[in-house]
């Protein structure tokens, strides 16, 4: 065989060489400046952002104002100068400078930060202007003061205070449950001992404010058996012993505040137990927005039972209701209710007194 044509052999190698050459064309050069990376892109996790609500601290930095979390309360928070906004995970509850609002859908709490849906988010943003713009104080224009004509000063009788009426009278204040019992048990964790406890402790300062002496069965979170409660009462010989507790039902939609009044007693000591209810009930229905249920005879409480002197139970509301468990979860709702039985024990005190002829 002869060996092959060199032209053959220079036309292969060319068409090879433009096909490499076109090849090269058609890949984008690279600035060889600019170094390869060798790092493996990875796939950026999804938004944890819930659909239709906005972060908290985000809207705190829009809206110029401070926000954080509460610790001992478990509550996150925004702030605008003393004006302030609190709020709890999963909850649908707001106390916006301390009063109570309710949103449509509750909270979301991931990883540490609060969501809040957007139409709640609209209103603490026309909050946080609000809070922010200036108030101006127009003073009134100063009158004109004549001299007047100097007169010999009126003596005049001095009106005992309010608190005088109350001297020398024992009251005795019996928080329901407490230590191993905490009682109804809210959806939100609210306990029933501490919701007792807390208004029985501020009734106990408005009483002595008052003038009266006031006997605790118990004054922090231990527990008390029922009878001695009775006993304790039996001992002092009170002018009135009231107890204090907050409701529960196995139906979330009962709610509203009831007074039981001691009915195994004697006539005279029934009819004032009868007067002791009234009087805290109408106290404590000016206070509560949930209507009434009224003045109830005892279904057989023990410590209104073996009690000899008038007794009354209170129920503030119902724990088992997500609208009344959050206001008792309020500070200042809780300081009124005490305030109101307060008020109620007085004035059945000052009517005794006005019978005996004091």
């Amino acid at each position: 065989m002869g060996h092959p044509c060199p032209r053959g052999r220079y036309l292969v190698l060319a068409i090879t060489f433009l096909a490499l050459s076109a090849a090269a064309c058609s890949t984008p050069r690279r600035n060889r400046a600019e170094p390869v990376s060798t790092t493996r892109v990875e796939a950026r996790p999804a938004s944890t952002v819930p659909i239709g609500f906005v972060a908290l601290d985000q809207l705190a930095s829009l809206c110029r104002c401070h926000s954080g979390f509460d610790r001992l309360r478990g509550r996150h928070w925004i702030s605008k100068g003393s004006a302030r906004v609190e709020l709890q995970p999963a909850s649908r509850v707001a106390y916006i400078e301390g009063d109570l609002a309710l949103m449509r859908e509750a909270t979301q709490e991931v990883k540490g930060r609060l969501f809040i849906p957007q139409r709640f988010a609209g209103k603490l943003e026309s909050w946080a202007r609000r809070a922010s713009a200036p108030r101006h104080r127009v003073s009134p224009p100063l009158a004109r003061v004549e001299p007047k004509p100097q007169t010999k000063p009126k003596t005049t009788r001095r009106r005992p205070s309010r608190g005088q009426h109350l001297r020398g009278m024992t009251f005795v204040i019996d928080p329901g449950h407490g230590g191993r019992d905490p009682g109804a048990i809210a959806p939100n964790g609210l306990r029933e001992k501490e919701v007792a406890l807390d208004v029985s402790l501020q009734v106990d300062r408005f009483l002595q404010a008052s003038g009266a002496r006031v006997i605790m069965t118990r004054d922090s979170d231990h527990f008390v058996e029922l009878r001695e409660r009775a006993a304790i009462s039996n001992r002092n010989q009170p002018i009135a012993f009231v107890s204090i507790h907050a409701n529960s039902h196995t139906r979330s939609g009962a709610l509203g505040i009831e007074v039981f009044k001691a009915m195994r007693q004697e006539s005279y000591t029934k009819r004032e137990s009868s007067a002791l209810a009234r009087a805290l009930y109408r106290r404590l229905e000016t206070v509560s927005p949930h209507g009434d249920r009224g003045v109830k005879p005892s279904p057989g409480y023990q410590v209104l039972r073996y009690n000899k002197h008038p007794a009354a139970l209170v129920e503030l509301g119902f724990l088992s209701n997500w609208r009344e468990s959050a206001m008792l979860d309020d500070a200042d709702y809780r300081r009124r209710l005490a305030r109101a039985i307060a008020d109620g024990i007085a004035d059945y005190g000052r009517s005794r007194a006005v019978t005996a002829g004091r």
